[in-house]
């Protein structure tokens, strides 16, 4: 779901089921940082604090 509403530029949702994803452990989690659903939201602070929380930031 994420990654559709990152698609869609819609940002607040998909940063909301990418939080739900974190919390119940999804395992698919630490794809999103290569998907290109998501490349829109690269300049987004709270999606590079995401990052940054899995570990996977520069």
């Amino acid at each position: 779901m994420a990654s559709i509403y990152a698609y869609r530029g819609q940002a607040d949702k998909a940063l909301a089921w990418l939080d739900l994803t974190y919390r119940v452990h999804g395992t698919d989690t630490y794809m999103i940082k290569g998907d290109p659903s998501f490349a829109g939201m690269v300049g987004d602070p709270r999606y590079q604090a995401f990052l940054r929380r899995l570990n996977l930031s520069p």
